[in-house]
C-alpha cells in the first residue's frame, strides 16, 4: 500500500517573498535508470522578517514541525551523534516551526512501503538543487537553515519525521600536554616540508570541507578531489613517448601541407596539442602512483591500495560523467575514499614524526 510522504528543505532568504505563498509544479525525480519518482515541487513562503535587514530568530506558529539541526549536549558529526562505548546518551532532538524570513522547499510523493536509501538520496539532491536554482532565477542568496527530512503523513494528519541521524560509537582518549606538544610539533612540520608541496594544503581545505558538507555525494567528490590534488604528473613509459615523437613528425609532416588559416591546419594543430597533453600519464594512472609510493607502506600493502583506489576513482568517474551512482553505495564508497586519503595523511605525518626523531 503506497504512503504519502512529504520532504522539506527549509531555507533562509535574502529577498522579501511574499507572505502565506504556496506555487507548486508536477516533477519527476529520476531514482535510478529505471526508476522514477513522480513527485510535485512547492515552494511556500510564511512570513517575512519584520525588519528586512534583520535576521533574527522571530518564531512563528506556521509550518511544519522540522528538526533544528541541533543536537545538545551531544557531538554531531556528517550524520551521525558520536558516543563512546561506555557512554549512556539520550537522544532528544528538537523541532520547530519556521522563523521569519525562512521558506520551504517542499517536495511531496507516494512511496509503496519504507523508503530505500536511493529514493532518500535522489529527493534530498532535487531539493539541494532546487535551492541552487532558485537562487539563479530569482537573484536570491538562500542557504539551508535546517537539515532536509522526510515526513510521512498518516491518516489523521501526523506522521513520523526522518531526519537521517544515526548514533556511531567511537573511542575517546584523554590527552595531556606532551600529547599535544607532539601533536603539533608534527603538524607544523608536515605543513612546512610536506612532500606534496602547497598541494598538500589544498587536500586538507577539501577534506575539512567534506566535514560540514550535507550530501553524500558531494562529500565523496571532495575526497576523491583531495586525492587528484595530490597526484603527482608524471610522464608516460618511455616506449609510449618515442611512439608520441613519431606521431608528433607525421603529423606536423602533414600539418605543413596547409595554409594556416585552413580547417585541416587548425584541426591538425589541435591535434598536436592533444599528442603533448598525452606525454603525461593520465589522472587515474596518477592516482594510481600516488597509493603506490607512500612512505612506509609494504609493497604488497600498496598493491591493496592501489586497486581500492582506482575502483573509487573509476567510480567517482561514473558519478561525473554518468551523472549517477546507485545510492545504496555511496556510503561505502564515501567511507573508503576517507581511508584512503586519510591513510596518505597520516603516511606524510608518520614520515615528518620519523625524521624528526632521526
Amino acid at each position: 500500500m503506497e504512503s504519502e510522504y512529504r520532504a522539506f528543505l527549509r531555507c533562509q532568504t535574502w529577498n522579501v517573498w511574499p507572505e502565506r505563498t504556496i506555487v507548486d509544479r508536477p516533477l519527476s525525480i529520476v531514482v535510478g535508470p529505471s526508476q522514477v519518482l513522480r513527485a510535485s515541487l512547492a515552494l511556500i513562503s510564511y512570513l517575512p522578517r519584520s525588519a528586512p535587514e534583520q535576521y533574527l530568530r522571530e518564531e512563528t506558529k506556521v509550518g511544519p514541525l522540522v528538526w533544528d539541526g541541533e543536537v545538545r549536549g551531544l557531538h554531531h558529526l556528517r550524520e551521525a551523534i558520536l558516543k563512546a562505548p561506555e557512554d549512556e546518551i539520550a537522544v532528544e532532538l528538537q523541532y520547530r516551526n519556521t522563523w521569519r524570513g525562512e521558506v520551504d522547499i517542499g517536495i511531496g510523493f507516494r512511496y509503496d512501503g519504507d523508503l530505500p536509501g536511493p529514493v532518500i538520496e535522489a529527493v534530498r539532491a532535487t531539493a539541494h538543487a532546487t535551492m541552487s536554482l532558485l537562487n539563479l532565477q530569482l537573484d536570491d542568496h538562500m542557504v539551508p537553515a535546517a537539515p532536509f527530512s522526510i515526513r510521512e503523513v498518516l491518516p489523521d494528519g501526523g506522521g513520523g519525521m526522518d531526519t537521517g541521524i544515526s548514533v556511531a560509537v567511537r573511542n575517546r582518549q584523554e590527552l595531556d600536554q606532551d600529547i599535544l606538544e607532539q601533536a603539533l610539533r608534527c603538524v607544523t612540520g608536515v605543513l612546512v616540508g610536506s612532500p606534496y608541496g602547497e598541494k598538500f594544503r589544498v587536500a586538507l581545505e577539501l577534506y575539512a570541507a567534506h566535514v560540514t558538507e550535507v550530501q553524500v555525494r558531494v562529500r565523496f567528490l571532495l575526497l576523491v578531489m583531495a586525492m587528484e590534488s595530490l597526484a603527482e604528473p608524471t610522464t608516460k613509459h618511455q616506449a609510449a613517448m618515442d611512439l608520441l615523437d613519431r606521431w608528433q613528425q607525421e603529423l606536423a609532416a602533414e600539418t605543413a601541407k596547409y595554409e594556416p588559416s585552413s580547417e585541416e591546419f587548425q584541426s591538425l594543430d589541435a591535434l598536436s596539442r592533444e599528442l603533448n597533453f598525452r606525454e603525461e600519464d593520465s589522472i587515474r594512472s596518477q592516482i594510481r602512483k600516488l597509493f603506490g609510493n607512500l612512505p612506509g607502506v609494504e609493497p604488497d600493502d600498496a598493491k591493496v591500495l592501489q586497486r581500492r583506489a582506482l575502483r573509487v576513482y573509476d567510480k567517482r568517474s561514473s558519478l561525473v560523467h554518468d551523472g549517477y551512482l546507485p545510492a545504496d553505495e555511496l556510503p561505502g564508497l564515501e567511507s573508503e575514499a576517507r581511508e584512503l586519503l586519510e591513510k596518505v595523511f597520516v603516511c606524510a605525518i608518520e614520515q615528518e614524526a620519523n625524521a624528526a626523531a632521526g
